[in-house]
């Protein structure tokens, strides 16, 4: 599902987010969608990207490497987690990234959003199912502490 989302920018409030109750509009079970807040900011608005519709990231190649700000927001509640700011020449990406322990059969899923900036440099940020937010490689040493105890 991609959607224009109105208004000037994403608003962070302190205000308790309206919880969106029909699930039916979202696809799959990923907890977040993605809006793409593109500078300089088109009259149609923010892009909203439903992170489980098939093909998103080809379907808004158009807008995945323009100058804004990525929101990644939490589908239930409608409240952004986390955003990073994409420059001129920056390769950004939401992704997942699994991390398990065979013999216990228990395994921790991370969702992250980063990028490779124009001179070369990866930023990434991790928000890991307990709440904590990690940046880089961190997030293999601490979702293997939350894996194996």
């Amino acid at each position: 599902m991609t959607e224009i989302i109105e208004g000037s920018a994403v608003v962070l409030s302190d205000e308790p987010a309206e919880i969106l109750t029909d699930r039916s509009e979202w696809n799959g079970d990923n907890p977040f969608f993605l809006i793409i807040e593109l500078d300089p900011k088109p009259e149609s608005g923010n892009v909203g990207i439903d992170l489980d519709t098939p093909g998103w990231h080809t379907d808004n190649a158009g807008v995945m490497r323009s100058p804004g700000t990525w929101w990644l927001v939490h589908k239930a509640s409608q409240v952004p987690v986390m955003g990073m700011v994409v420059n001129d020449g920056d390769q950004p990406y939401y992704t997942r990234h699994h991390v398990g322990n065979v013999f216990t059969t228990s395994e921790v899923t991370a969702h992250g959003i980063g990028k490779k900036n124009a001179d070369g440099s990866v930023f990434r940020l991790w928000l890991l199912p307990n709440g904590v937010i990690c940046g880089g490689d961190d997030v293999d040493t601490i979702a293997s502490r939350m894996v194996n105890g």
